[in-house]
């Protein structure tokens, strides 16, 4: 009977266990980064927040928010997030008051 040099390589066993613990965590660190590969793979791509039609932002840096109201939706506010006029809405049945600088209780939303 012939045995070929692949039978003698299956049947060889490692002899440190410090070897064979840091070989198991290493293929168990590379299915676990697989398996976030192919979750972040399968995500849809990323769309933007919609920006605040005529509403500028400051150039320069304020510390705090500065927020607006969204001329063309009272139920909604512009925020204003590294220089651009993003669109926030106010939770269920309230409106952004600028009086107050906050969403509050509004019949119209």
């Amino acid at each position: 009977m012939v045995c070929s040099s692949f039978d003698n390589h299956r049947e060889a066993k490692i002899q440190d266990p410090k070897m064979a613990g840091s070989m198991t965590n290493f293929f168990m660190m590379l299915a676990g980064f697989l398996l976030m590969l192919v979750a972040v793979s399968a995500l849809p791509p990323s769309t933007e927040a919609p920006l605040c039609q005529d509403v500028s932002c400051p150039t320069s840096y304020m510390p705090g928010n500065f927020l607006a109201a969204n001329p063309h939706d009272p139920c909604t506010y512009c925020q204003c997030i590294w220089g651009r006029p993003v669109v926030m809405h106010c939770p269920k049945h309230l409106g952004w008051s600028e009086m107050y600088s906050q969403c509050i209780p509004s019949p119209q939303c």
